[in-house]
C-alpha cells in the first residue's frame, strides 16, 4: 500500500483557504481520501461529513470479499489455483490459502475442485475450527453432490482423518499417495 502525505496547495495568489486558515493535510492511499486534522489547519475535532466527501460511510458499505479475488482476463484463475494448491502442499497449516482455494474453485462452479479443497481444509482442522468449516460447508454446499455434503456434515463435531476418506478424490492435494520410493 502507497501512502503519500502532502499539504493541498493553495492556488498561486493565496497561500490559505477562503477564511484564511491554512488547508488540512490529506494523506491519499491508492485510491482512497483520507482527510486528516492537522494543527496549522485550527481543525482538530471536527470531521467532514461522509455526504460531503461523495463517500459513503465505512459501516454501510456491502461485507468486503477480498478472499475472492477477481480476474477479468479469462484464463487468470487456473495459475492462481495452482499457485494456492502449492502453497497448500508446502504448509497445510496455511488456513487463508485453504480458504481462498475453497471460495476460487467454488466460485468458478467447479464441483470436483470445491470437493478436494474443502476435503483438504476438513482434514488440516481436524477437529479444530468448527465455526469455520461449518460456514464454509454452508456456502459451498450447492456445488456438492448429497453423498459429499452429507459426510462433511456427519464430520463437522468430529473432523475427518485420512482414514475416513474411502473414494479417490483426485482434486485433494493433502490424500495424493506418495509416488516412488520412500526408504533410503
Amino acid at each position: 500500500m502507497v501512502k503519500r502525505e502532502h499539504t493541498e496547495r493553495p492556488p498561486p495568489n493565496t497561500s490559505s483557504d477562503a477564511e484564511g486558515k491554512p488547508r488540512a493535510r490529506k494523506t491519499e492511499i491508492v485510491g482512497a481520501n483520507l482527510w486528516l486534522p492537522t494543527e496549522e489547519s485550527g481543525d482538530t475535532t471536527a470531521r467532514p461529513d461522509w455526504q460531503d466527501m461523495g463517500l459513503v460511510a465505512p459501516s454501510l458499505l456491502p461485507p468486503p470479499r477480498r478472499l475472492l479475488r477477481h480476474f477479468t482476463t479469462p484464463g487468470l484463475e487456473k495459475p492462481y489455483l495452482h499457485f494456492l494448491e502449492h502453497r497448500i502442499q508446502r504448509d497445510p497449516r496455511d488456513l487463508l490459502s485453504h480458504v481462498r482455494r475453497v471460495m476460487s474453485e467454488h466460485a468458478r462452479g467447479d464441483a470436483e475442485g470445491t470437493h478436494g479443497a474443502l476435503l483438504d481444509l476438513f482434514l488440516v482442522l481436524g477437529q479444530r475450527g468448527r465455526p469455520l468449516r461449518q460456514r464454509l460447508l454452508d456456502l459451498v454446499s450447492g456445488c456438492l453432490t448429497k453423498e459429499q455434503r452429507r459426510f462433511f456434515h456427519d464430520r463437522l463435531e468430529s473432523g475427518v482423518k485420512t482414514s475416513d476418506v474411502t473414494a479417490e478424490v483426485p482434486r485433494s492435494r493433502l490424500l495424493q499417495p506418495v509416488v516412488g520410493a520412500t526408504n533410503h
